[in-house]
């Protein structure tokens, strides 16, 4: 039963205060150490291990994002983003708040924060709890409550809903999660070699020993006691090292040998920091265990720390957060580590270069990557063309043209090329310098004789249609979710938005109708200009219905106006 979970973890000898909810308050170890959680973490390794994840993870992009079908994801403009960000709570940023809910899962296994939350019932901020203040516990029901006890004293029952928990990735029963720090007895082990090496150097960086009486010299066990602690008072301390004394009444110093070389105390404080890395899985390099025989090896074990720890990591907390916030939605939330596991400039570039050119990667995809805004056509998806089947060399790809044949006039026509791709991918579109790449992308590919000029350019305008509507529809889906309870806010938008996009549009249309000219030596029916403005008042009107039931942004309408305005007449006309 779940109610046995807790058995024995909440027993008699637990304070409801207490810091460490699995086991006695203070458990001792082999090595004689005392080890709790705020003890561990006064150990330079357990602190440099904790700090290092938690300051990497809270300062990753968390962000919004929506599933929008089975393979695409889109950012969502959502006011968790602020929370996660900037704004976290009254006292704290979002990044402080994650950093604290970070350590307190590493220290003791839980990161709990309460939740508040707007009239509306919108998260408003996130307060990260401590967890050695907190006390978790079954309802009658089953679910898993929270007494605070700030300062030793209840303060209130947190339910679900009004927190965020977020066990970290290792769990063992289920419901709550655990801590490296469990693993006692290896942080004792370096605790106490450390104090070792402190005590050897606060006596002076020499072993002790032990004073001898002559039992002739009838002194009292006070007297001699007095002396031994007068004697430590002159001598003991490293900037009492090496200094010249004298005993008198025949009392002698007897020096304990202990030979440092043999106990190695060096190479087990450099074992036991690594053994602490291993626990909390972070590579010694990270927190400057350096081996100067490797540093070549240092970049392949970060990108191994980030795949290996901080993956998982950030899995279990992204599911944390869906389960609290979106578990009946397609909303959820993302951590961005493409930053963190970039290699060097070079193995980047390659990696990138690939990407775009086998299509796995458009432009935006490594732009975002880089942290760079994206472009104009920056999320279209590219593919070499001189590419061929590997099985079937040399034979015709459905959807290919057919093989030249050049006595037949209609063959010549089957073969005219679809060009595609020639807009630029800039956010300035030079119109005279892509009317002249049209135009010789017809003249140098074709005969110089009639020229179909639907058939040529349809293709472009289908493209631009596309890039043009996809813009519009991915700004109306943010715009509706960031304004989904102020209609008027939401207008008000879309007039600015459309108002904008009147320019948007002509620059995207304005080099194709520039070299439809060119080619036709005719002189189009609108001007690009007109057109943008009059398409921007249709799709404004469209744009404000959506939110009510009405139709989506569609790329249809788009294309349909340009071929009526620039292509009505599919007539060959001679080549310039």
């Amino acid at each position: 039963m779940l109610s046995d979970i807790f058995a024995g973890a909440l027993g008699s000898d637990k304070a409801p205060w207490d810091d460490y909810w699995y086991e006695p308050i203070g458990a001792r170890t082999h090595a004689g150490i005392n080890v709790t959680p705020e003890s561990a973490m006064r150990f330079a390794t357990v602190f440099a291990c904790i700090q290092k994840i938690s300051k990497t993870i809270s300062s990753l992009p968390m962000r919004v994002h929506e599933r929008t079908g089975p393979r695409t994801r889109t950012p969502v403009d959502h006011p968790l983003n602020d929370i996660l960000s900037w704004k976290g709570d009254k006292r704290a940023t979002g990044v402080t708040v994650r950093s604290s809910m970070s350590s307190n899962r590493l220290g003791w296994g839980n990161g709990v924060a309460a939740i508040t939350r707007t009239n509306g019932g919108e998260v408003d901020a996130l307060t990260p709890l401590m967890s050695r203040d907190l006390r978790p516990r079954l309802s009658s029901t089953g679910e898993l409550l929270w007494d605070h006890f700030p300062n030793g004293q209840f303060d209130t029952t947190l339910s679900p809903g009004e927190y965020l928990h977020d066990p970290g990735p290792f769990v063992i029963n289920g419901i709550l999660g655990e801590t490296p720090i469990k693993v006692k007895e290896t942080i004792a082990g370096g605790v106490a070699a450390e104090t070792f090496t402190h005590t050897f150097f606060g006596n002076g960086a020499s072993p002790g020993g032990f004073l001898e009486f002559p039992s002739d010299l009838d002194l009292s066990e006070e007297r001699q006691d007095s002396l031994v602690q007068k004697f430590n008072e002159i001598w003991q301390g490293a900037g009492k090292a090496h200094k010249v004394g004298r005993l008198r009444e025949g009392v002698k110093f007897n020096q304990l040998d202990m030979n440092l070389d043999d106990m190695q105390l060096i190479e087990l404080r450099k074992f036991d920091r690594i053994q602490i890395c291993s626990i909390f899985d972070v590579p010694p390099p990270m927190i400057q265990e350096l081996d100067p025989g490797k540093y070549t090896a240092i970049e392949q074990a970060m990108i191994a720390w980030v795949r290996d720890s901080l993956l998982p990591i950030c899995i279990a907390t992204e599911a944390a957060y869906k389960r609290t916030f979106f578990a009946d939605s397609n909303l959820y939330v993302k951590h961005n580590l493409a930053g963190l596991a970039r290699g060097d400039m070079k193995a980047r570039s390659d990696f990138y270069s690939k990407g775009i050119q086998n299509g796995w990667f458009t432009v935006d995809d490594v732009r975002e990557m880089e942290d760079l805004n994206p472009v104009d056509g920056g999320d279209r998806n590219w593919i070499q063309q001189n590419m061929m089947p590997l099985d079937s060399p040399g034979t015709i790809v459905p959807g290919a043209p057919p093989p030249s044949n050049q006595n037949d006039d209609e063959s010549r026509r089957a073969q005219q090329p679809i060009i595609v791709n020639v807009l630029p991918q800039s956010q300035e579109v030079d119109a005279e310098s892509i009317g002249r790449q049209v135009l010789k992308a017809i003249s140098g590919t074709m005969p110089r004789t009639n020229v179909d000029v639907a058939a040529v350019f349809s293709p472009l305008f289908s493209d631009v249609a596309a890039r043009v509507v996809a813009k519009e529809d991915r700004a109306v889906k943010n715009a509706i979710k960031r304004h989904q309870a102020d209609t008027e806010a939401y207008t008000v938008w879309c007039d600015k938005f459309f108002t904008e996009h009147v320019e948007y549009t002509r620059k995207a249309i304005e080099p194709i109708v520039c070299g439809l000219e060119q080619v036709t030596s005719e002189t189009a029916s609108e001007r690009p200009a007109d057109f943008a403005g009059r398409y921007a008042d249709h799709q404004q009107q469209v744009a404000r219905g959506v939110p009510a039931g009405g139709e989506a942004m569609d790329a249809e309408y788009l294309l349909s106006e340009l071929k009526t305005t620039y292509l009505t007449e599919s007539i060959p006309c001679q080549a310039n």
